[in-house]
């Protein structure tokens, strides 16, 4: 059950709360007294939180069953700058090469959950996580999905992507890795299989772990080969152990890199226009 409070002494009546709720379950009267909460409405809350966050005196409180911990926020709130974002972006690379050392499990958690205030629709938060650890069982997975593109190939399986799989398979029995690159470590995002959303909210999860990762020293690059196995076959999906009625929406590869990355590479020319 959703509880939703103002405290009438700290509450300075700014009416910010009001305006940035996008349900309207908080109202001011016409005295301009303490908001008041709509009872009615209060049923569709999403718990997206603003009221509260939004709140200068910390007049409002939000709380529900499944609500977990406030992170601690170090340096005051302060944002980075645009530079300092821009740059974390356009050093951004994929990373297909790493160092034969883990990356300790408690770095990996922290990432995890500062991720996990990634925007998701309607505030569903409908990203779960999957984190294979061990590199042998990371190998495992890779090897699993060369398998099904072997089975592809001589079944004649028909896929967009079918052309690239006999040239997959001759680099693993030659000894490559060309799945998993030899990562240490994947993490999978997953959802429900009949959440509409689920896929989209996975992406944007995974792209904010993608930017966050490279601050602890991490490399990172998205699996898209692990995802096609996952999509088209059976026996590697049961071989994640999933709950029921859950799916693998994408994966990533990640590890410290090899080689640092020292500049910005070329991009095709932008192609942005206003609408007139």
């Amino acid at each position: 059950m959703t509880k939703l409070t103002i405290d009438s002494i700290l509450c300075n009546k700014c009416g910010a709360c009001v305006e940035v709720c996008p349900y309207s379950i908080l109202e001011l009267n016409e005295n301009e007294e303490t908001p008041a909460i709509n009872q009615e409405r209060l049923a569709y809350c999403i718990h997206c939180g603003h009221c509260e966050a939004v709140c200068p005196g910390g007049a409002v409180q939000l709380d529900y069953p499944e609500a977990g911990e406030v992170p601690d926020i170090k340096g005051n709130g302060k944002l980075p700058s645009p530079e300092e974002m821009s740059r974390q972006i356009l050093m951004r690379r994929s990373v297909r090469e790493y160092q034969d050392k883990p990356v300790p499990k408690g770095i990996l958690e922290e990432i995890i959950k500062v991720v996990h205030y990634a925007p998701t629709g309607v505030n569903g938060q409908s990203v779960h996580w999957l984190g294979i650890y061990e590199k042998e069982k990371v190998r495992d997975l890779a090897k699993k999905t060369i398998e099904w593109m072997r089975f592809a190939v001589k079944t004649g399986m028909e896929h967009p992507l079918s052309f690239t799989f006999p040239s997959l398979v001759r680099s693993w029995d030659q000894g490559l890795d060309p799945i998993c690159r030899n990562a240490p470590h994947l993490m999978i995002a997953y959802g429900k299989k009949d959440y509409p959303i689920s896929f989209v909210d996975s992406i944007i999860a995974l792209s904010y772990f993608d930017l966050l990762a490279p601050s602890y020293g991490i490399g990172t690059c998205w699996a898209g080969m692990v995802q096609i196995g996952l999509n088209e076959s059976p026996e590697l999906r049961e071989s994640l152990g999933l709950p029921e009625g859950y799916k693998a929406q994408y994966s990533m590869l990640l590890g410290y890199p090899k080689y640092p990355y020292q500049r910005v590479p070329k991009r095709n020319q932008l192609v942005f226009n206003w609408k007139e």
